[in-house]
């Protein structure tokens, strides 16, 4: 799944708190619905799914090794 990071390191506290200052912010858009959204990953140099906000659809964001 395509995404851009928005913010390394992100710019929530407690997002940084609970990740030991890991989480990022990401923005992408959703193959399902084509909606531009945007998350915090809190461990980015893990997989990670989660569901769109908007329809539901399953979304898989894979580690990048840039």
């Amino acid at each position: 799944m395509k995404y851009e990071v928005i913010n390394n390191p992100s710019k929530d506290k407690e997002a940084l708190k609970w990740s030991d200052g890991e989480a990022i912010e990401i923005s992408f858009t959703c193959p399902h619905c084509n909606t531009d959204l945007t998350t915090q990953w809190l461990f980015p140099d893990v997989g990670m799914y989660i569901q769109c906000m908007v329809c539901d659809g399953e979304l898989n964001f894979k580690v990048r090794d840039d």
